[in-house]
């Protein structure tokens, strides 16, 4: 009776944990899977990784700036090679402007058309200056009175750049019309990264103020309304990219104590969230499915700069080859 009663109660068991295990495998099923790409330099060379594995792009002096994976997985990254304004498809190169050219962002809309903005030698200056040009599939457009483009966004066919203009001003462009953004009390000021949300437009800043100074300020226009995000201890502060989730600001960038030290952080509304203690910056944010993605670097007690991101807190590294490896930018994308 008792060898009867222990055979029963171990099927009961075996029969439970199959059932258990089967509905764990059906949960992780329905999880979908992320695929996390970040791009940047690498021992002065263009360079992607695709969940941890790194793709070199280009075997001589270059730079990556940008990502955007298309529903279909085809990886676009922009950037500069030599004097040459560059970006690759899945490896490929395409070069669009020669003089002295960078592209700083890229998107890709529906049918594949690509977007990209930068900035190439002012052509009709007899010195240095810079122009600010758009590029829509290939064809170079120079954006009215710019400097500079610094980022592009494209929601329902409308076009949205971000960039310096020639007299020292700084806006967008929306369809090439130019918009001026109000600097009110700022001493200087800086923008980049731009986002739509329900209509809302969110740029990034760095400001420096009469009050702040010398110390600069992250802070976001929100359509054409200038806000500061909170500060700690009088430090200074940066930020380096912006998106919204769930009507709410999120932010990343770095803060730099007294002894000049900057530190990953990282702004969620008007809370600040301090990534990592050591020497270390943030660089790009991605948020998906609730998680929230974010690209940058950490120095270690070696002075080596190791590439990595952030997810939700948890810091993961990169492999890269040289001592100086500067991330950039950041996509997630979920698994086909």
């Amino acid at each position: 009776m008792e060898k009867i009663s222990k055979t029963i109660l171990y099927f009961c068991f075996v029969i439970l944990i199959t059932g258990c295990s089967k509905d764990d495998d059906k949960a992780n099923e329905d999880t979908p899977v992320a695929d996390v790409y970040v791009t940047g330099t690498d021992d002065n060379k263009a360079v992607y990784w695709k969940n941890g594995k790194k793709t070199i792009l280009s075997d001589t002096n270059s730079s990556a700036t940008s990502i955007f994976v298309t529903d279909n997985d085809d990886v676009y990254v922009a950037g500069s090679e030599g004097d040459n304004a560059v970006y690759w498809k899945n490896g490929a190169k395409t070069i669009l402007d020669t003089n002295n050219a960078v592209i700083n962002d890229i998107w890709v809309s529906q049918n594949d058309i690509v977007h990209a903005v930068g900035k190439r030698d002012d052509l009709n200056s007899s010195i240095n200056k810079s122009e600010a040009v758009y590029w829509k599939n290939d064809q170079e457009n120079l954006l009215y009175q710019g400097e500079k483009a610094v980022n592009i966004l494209v929601k329902n066919e409308t076009v949205y750049i971000v960039g310096y203009f020639k007299n020292g001003e700084v806006g967008y462009w929306k369809d090439g019309v130019q918009v001026i953004l109000p600097e009110n009390n700022v001493i200087i000021v800086d923008c980049h990264s731009i986002h739509l949300n329900n209509n809302n437009l969110y740029i990034a800043a760095n400001i420096i103020t009469q009050e702040s100074a010398p110390n600069m300020i992250g802070a976001y226009w929100l359509n054409n309304n200038l806000e500061e995000l909170p500060e700690i201890e009088n430090n200074s502060s940066s930020v380096t990219d912006i998106t919204i989730v769930d009507e709410k600001l999120f932010a990343t960038g770095f803060e730099k104590d007294k002894d000049n030290k900057s530190k990953a952080v990282y702004w969620m509304g008007d809370a600040k969230v301090i990534l990592s203690n050591t020497s270390s910056r943030t660089s790009g944010i991605f948020a998906m499915d609730n998680d929230i993605y974010i690209s940058g670097y950490d120095e270690n007690e070696q002075g080596i700069i190791q590439a990595c991101y952030w997810k939700n807190m948890e810091q993961i590294f990169l492999p890269t080859d040289g001592l100086y490896t500067y991330p950039i930018d950041i996509f997630v994308k979920t698994s086909n």
